[in-house]
């Protein structure tokens, strides 16, 4: 299987998984709210591994129990900088 095939199976199941957590949520009764943001480095060189566990890690702690899940994607920008986009479920 090449790559790609492998990769967009993943998403699948991916997607898939979201649509489960979400209905299981709202099945229990939950208003779910759905929240993205967008993280952009200002120079290509402040970013270091790990920045985007920290920002995960900072935002459960403020939230607490309100995140019930979670998503990020990086992309890399023209300039060279990363670009998170990163998608919460909450409650």
């Amino acid at each position: 299987m090449d790559g790609f095939e492998t990769r967009r199976l993943l998403m699948g199941k991916r997607i898939r998984a979201w649509a489960d957590t979400v209905a299981f949520y709202e099945g229990q009764g939950h208003s779910i709210r759905m929240l993205m943001v967008g993280l952009t480095y200002r120079r290509t060189d402040d970013y270091e591994a790990g920045h985007i566990r920290e920002f995960m890690k900072e935002v459960k702690q403020r939230i607490g129990g309100g995140v019930l899940a979670w998503a990020w994607v990086c992309e890399m920008q023209r300039r060279g900088a990363p670009h998170y986009h990163v998608l919460f479920v909450l409650r």
